[in-house]
């Protein structure tokens, strides 16, 4: 292996860790990936060990190195090793941010308290009283790929029920822990694992201080994550209008998608966006966002025959939802019905 490509590997906490690639460079913080060799397991020769003292690790990792010239993978992985993410603050002043952030991901653990639990917190390896009292966070490698770059779920149900799992979350963090999940809710903090459906939430540094700020910040931003969910595009509500950004896939794109849902799940959306949900405290705020979720998600699994007999006798809302959901269970609809619909329509409009 030629001497550009030498793996650099740093001692912290009785681990060898070897540097494969600066992640994320942001305002604050800086993240490795990084794999940590198994103890008693002897380093390779193309690694190179950087013998440095470890308060000289923080200027090393945050600013001189580039990312090495090497593969994404380590050939022959040892057993007993694994993959970490090395946070560090960018400059020493932003060092309290990680502090900060260690001490979020300690009062959340064990939030995920149930079997085979689908949302959970980034694991914390080894926090900063254990790196020599400096501000060093090792995380566990968050699997799958950034929500950011998830295509647009196609299956409506499946993407409410992610969306689902993450208000679910969200209302255990105000319940049991007392805390206000904000910009950790943002899809480029989670990464989505398509395999099991599972997610995994990875950016810690900012929480709700208000009990306000649950309606102010948390819903909207549920909003624009489920937003980018089902149409892969970022939203934001400016004064008095909607600003779209769709450059990813394409404006069309975006209009087909969310014309594609149905009436409730568009308008629950909304809803969250908009901040249209009571003036509440946050913990029965949170029930009543994860409750919207779920009735939505309940309406799915209706007989066709309860949805049109819905449609047909309830308000405007209702109808226009029951029919969408009836159409995507494959009911044909009569002309009486295709009448009612259209008056639905020119009703909420």
């Amino acid at each position: 292996m030629p001497t550009e490509q030498r793996l650099r590997a740093i001692f912290l906490v009785g681990h060898y860790y070897l540097l494969f690639q600066k992640i994320t460079t942001g305002v604050k913080s800086v993240v490795w990936k990084a794999f940590q060799w198994p103890t008693g397991e002897p380093l390779r020769p193309e690694v190179g060990v950087v013998s440095r003292p470890p308060e000289e690790y923080l200027d090393l990792l945050s600013s001189e190195w580039d990312s090495p010239l090497i593969p994404a993978s380590l050939p022959g992985e040892p057993a007993g090793g694994r993959w970490v993410a090395i946070k560090v603050p960018k400059v020493p002043q932003y060092g309290q941010e990680i502090l900060r952030e260690a001490e979020q991901l300690r009062k959340l653990s064990g939030l995920s308290i149930r079997e085979r639990e689908r949302v959970q917190a980034v694991g914390v390896i080894a926090g900063p009283e254990q790196v020599e009292m400096l501000p060093i966070l090792i995380l566990e490698w968050a699997p799958g790929v950034q929500l950011t770059n998830v295509p647009p779920f196609d299956d409506e149900l499946q993407g409410l029920t992610v969306g689902l799992q993450l208000a679910d979350f969200i209302k255990r963090a105000v319940v049991l822990r007392k805390t206000i999940l904000t910009d950790t809710v943002k899809s480029d903090s989670i990464f989505y694992d398509a395999r099991t459906g599972s997610l995994i939430l990875i950016d810690w540094n900012t929480v709700g201080e208000r009990p306000e700020d649950f309606r102010n910040q948390t819903v909207p931003i549920l909003g624009q994550t489920l937003y980018r969910l089902f149409t892969g595009a970022l939203i934001e509500f400016q004064g008095t209008s909607f600003d779209v950004d769709g450059s990813s896939i394409g404006d069309d794109r975006v209009a087909t998608h969310w014309d594609g849902l149905t009436y409730g799940t568009r308008a629950l959306i909304t809803a969250f966006l908009l901040r249209n949900v009571p003036d509440a405290r946050p913990m029965a705020l949170a029930s009543e966002v994860f409750d919207r979720i779920k009735e939505q998600i309940d309406l799915w699994g209706a007989p066709v025959s309860s949805l049109l007999a819905r449609a047909r006798t309830e308000t405007a809302d209702i109808c226009l939802n029951c029919y969408d959901l009836a159409w995507g269970l494959g009911a044909g609809l009569t002309d009486e019905d295709q009448q009612r619909y259209d008056q639905a329509v020119h009703q909420v409009l």
